[in-house]
């Protein structure tokens, strides 16, 4: 059996030598997708083949769409491409970023992933010598094959906002930490960006914050994402006070 795209599939359970899975929609915000439900099972009876099976509604109209695959599974010796999905949360891995903030001071910003406390939740550090209110706050993010949020901190479930692999350009996409909204458009699907720490092919997006808890205050800019880096570089437009960040690039990583 073949098929004319790459499916990301997560198994929940192994039993009598069967592997179950389900089959992840990368296309979550296409409305004709919206009931999809795509779980089937492997079987090895070779050493170097397997029986596949796969059931279930996937795209289609009214999302409605049934299917059933039956076929065999040889060994396929390439190892996917990381470059085409979100493939850099990993503990151990670090960033650092030079800042420059609105009162054209330099610092810089270290991330670092320290554990990864459950299926695609990272857990970490953030620190800077910027002279901001902290000078380190924990990290957590969720970093599937096709998102990567960012949440306020690494208790509350708070989401500052989220990248998707299957973004659409005239598709706002809104957040609401505490007081604020944030808003993110996609810009570009591929945009090359030079950085310090590399050359990254990059989605660029548009972000706007505005800041309820301080009256209006408006902050906007540009992030470019890489699937294999992360935030590569951020370009602010309009900066709500001296301490914002005017620019952010990924200086080095560690991997």
């Amino acid at each position: 059996m073949s098929f004319d795209k790459s499916y990301v599939i997560v198994p929940f359970q192994f039993a009598n030598g069967t592997y179950y899975f389900s089959v992840v929609n990368s296309d979550t915000l296409n409305p004709d997708c919206q009931n999809w439900s795509l779980q089937g099972s492997i079987k090895l009876f070779a050493p170097d083949s397997a029986s596949v099976s796969l059931a279930g509604r996937e795209c289609g109209p009214y999302g409605e769409e049934w299917v059933n695959y039956t076929g065999t599974m040889g060994h396929y010796s390439n190892e996917p491409d990381p470059a085409d999905f979100f493939s850099f949360a990993t503990t151990g891995n670090q960033w650092t970023y030079d800042v420059l903030l609105n009162n054209s001071t330099s610092c810089q910003l270290h991330q670092s992933v320290t554990a990864n406390p459950g299926d695609y939740l990272f857990a970490g550090e953030v620190t800077n010598d910027c002279g901001w209110p902290f000078s380190a706050q924990s990290l957590k993010w969720y970093v599937s094959p096709i998102e990567y949020t960012v949440y306020s901190d690494s208790v509350a479930n708070q989401v500052l906002y989220a990248f998707y692999l299957d973004a659409r350009p005239d598709t706002p996409y809104r957040f609401y930490p505490g007081q604020d909204t944030i808003t993110l458009w996609l810009l570009e699907q591929k945009d090359e960006v030079i950085v310090p720490a590399d050359t990254f092919t990059c989605m660029k997006f548009y972000i706007e914050r505005r800041i309820h808890s301080n009256g209006s205050g408006l902050e906007a800019g540009y992030f470019w994402v890489s699937n294999t880096a992360g935030i590569v570089r951020y370009q602010a437009t309009t900066m709500s006070s001296s301490s914002s960040i005017q620019s952010q690039v990924l200086s080095s990583k560690n991997f």
